[in-house]
Protein backbone atom coordinates (compact mmCIF):
# COMPACT_ATOMS: atom_id res chain seq x y z
CA UNK A 1 0.00 0.00 0.00
CA UNK A 2 1.01 3.69 -0.67
CA UNK A 3 1.79 5.69 1.62
CA UNK A 4 0.25 9.20 3.16
CA UNK A 5 1.77 10.76 -0.26
CA UNK A 6 0.97 7.95 -2.57
CA UNK A 7 4.41 6.52 -2.55
CA UNK A 8 5.50 3.20 -2.39
CA UNK A 9 8.74 1.49 -0.81
CA UNK A 10 10.80 4.44 0.20
CA UNK A 11 13.24 3.53 2.56
CA UNK A 12 15.20 0.75 4.07
CA UNK A 13 16.55 -1.90 1.44
CA UNK A 14 19.15 -0.01 -0.33
CA UNK A 15 20.43 3.06 -1.28
CA UNK A 16 19.50 4.73 -4.41
CA UNK A 17 20.71 6.60 -6.92
CA UNK A 18 18.25 9.86 -7.77
CA UNK A 19 18.44 12.52 -10.70
CA UNK A 20 18.39 15.05 -8.32
CA UNK A 21 21.56 16.55 -7.78
CA UNK A 22 22.92 17.19 -4.62
CA UNK A 23 22.21 20.16 -2.54
CA UNK A 24 22.81 21.23 1.22
CA UNK A 25 19.20 22.43 2.12
CA UNK A 26 15.69 22.29 -0.10
CA UNK A 27 16.04 25.80 -0.26
CA UNK A 28 15.49 26.82 -4.22
CA UNK A 29 13.97 23.19 -4.57
CA UNK A 30 11.59 22.68 -7.56
CA UNK A 31 7.82 22.27 -5.59
CA UNK A 32 6.16 20.37 -9.07
CA UNK A 33 7.83 17.29 -8.72
CA UNK A 34 10.67 17.35 -11.08
CA UNK A 35 14.10 16.52 -10.56
CA UNK A 36 16.68 19.40 -9.35
CA UNK A 37 19.24 19.02 -11.41
CA UNK A 38 22.28 21.57 -11.54
CA UNK A 39 24.73 21.21 -14.84
CA UNK A 40 27.39 22.95 -13.25
CA UNK A 41 29.25 18.88 -12.49
CA UNK A 42 27.13 18.61 -9.02
CA UNK A 43 27.34 15.36 -8.07
CA UNK A 44 23.80 13.31 -7.89
CA UNK A 45 22.59 11.98 -4.75
CA UNK A 46 21.38 8.61 -3.46
CA UNK A 47 18.54 8.50 -1.16
CA UNK A 48 16.73 5.83 0.81
CA UNK A 49 19.20 4.36 3.78
CA UNK A 50 19.92 1.16 3.99
CA UNK A 51 18.98 -1.39 5.84
CA UNK A 52 22.37 -1.73 7.97
CA UNK A 53 21.95 1.68 9.21
CA UNK A 54 19.81 3.02 12.24
CA UNK A 55 15.95 4.35 11.48
CA UNK A 56 17.52 8.22 11.15
CA UNK A 57 19.27 7.04 8.18
CA UNK A 58 16.79 4.63 6.67
CA UNK A 59 14.54 7.10 5.88
CA UNK A 60 13.63 8.44 2.06
CA UNK A 61 15.29 11.87 3.44
CA UNK A 62 18.27 10.68 4.02
CA UNK A 63 20.79 11.59 0.92
CA UNK A 64 24.76 10.99 0.48
CA UNK A 65 26.45 11.95 -2.19
CA UNK A 66 29.54 9.91 -2.98
CA UNK A 67 30.20 9.84 -6.94
CA UNK A 68 32.86 7.48 -6.85
CA UNK A 69 32.21 5.24 -4.16
CA UNK A 70 30.96 1.67 -5.05
CA UNK A 71 29.11 -0.53 -2.82
CA UNK A 72 26.59 -3.81 -2.15
CA UNK A 73 23.94 -1.55 -0.96
CA UNK A 74 23.75 1.04 -3.52
CA UNK A 75 21.21 0.04 -6.80
CA UNK A 76 18.80 2.13 -8.68
CA UNK A 77 14.66 2.11 -8.99
CA UNK A 78 13.06 1.59 -12.61
CA UNK A 79 10.28 4.13 -13.10
CA UNK A 80 7.50 4.11 -15.07
CA UNK A 81 4.32 6.23 -16.34
CA UNK A 82 1.31 3.88 -16.71
CA UNK A 83 -0.36 3.45 -19.26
Amino acid sequence: LPNAWGLFDMHGNAWEWCADSYHETYFGAPTDGSAWIDNDGTPEIVRGGEHRFGPDLCTSSARYFSPNSVNTTTGLRVVLDAP
